[in-house]
C-alpha cells in the first residue's frame, strides 16, 4: 500500500525536477523551500546518499515525515 500523498508528491517533485529522476541535496532543499541542507537530511534520511536521491524515495519519505509529524501534534 503506498502511503497518503505519495503520487501528488511524486508528480510535484518530478515536474520540479524537469522530469529526472534523480536530484540532489541541494535540489531537494529549493523544492522544500529551506536554506540549509540539515534540514532535509533530518527529514529524509535515507533519501541522500552520497548527496544524490531518486524522487521516488525522496516523496515516500516526505509522506512518512508529514504522517509521523501530524501524529506529533495531535
Amino acid at each position: 500500500m503506498e502511503p497518503y500523498a505519495y503520487r501528488e508528491n511524486l508528480e510535484s517533485i518530478l515536474a520540479f525536477t524537469n522530469q529526472r529522476a534523480t536530484l540532489t541535496i541541494g535540489e531537494a532543499a529549493q523544492y522544500l523551500g529551506v536554506t540549509d541542507t540539515r534540514t532535509v537530511r533530518r527529514r529524509c534520511p535515507k533519501t541522500f546518499v552520497g548527496g544524490w536521491g531518486t524522487a521516488a524515495t525522496f516523496a515516500r519519505e516526505l509522506c512518512d515525515y508529514w504522517q509521523r509529524e501530524g501524529r506529533k501534534r495531535k
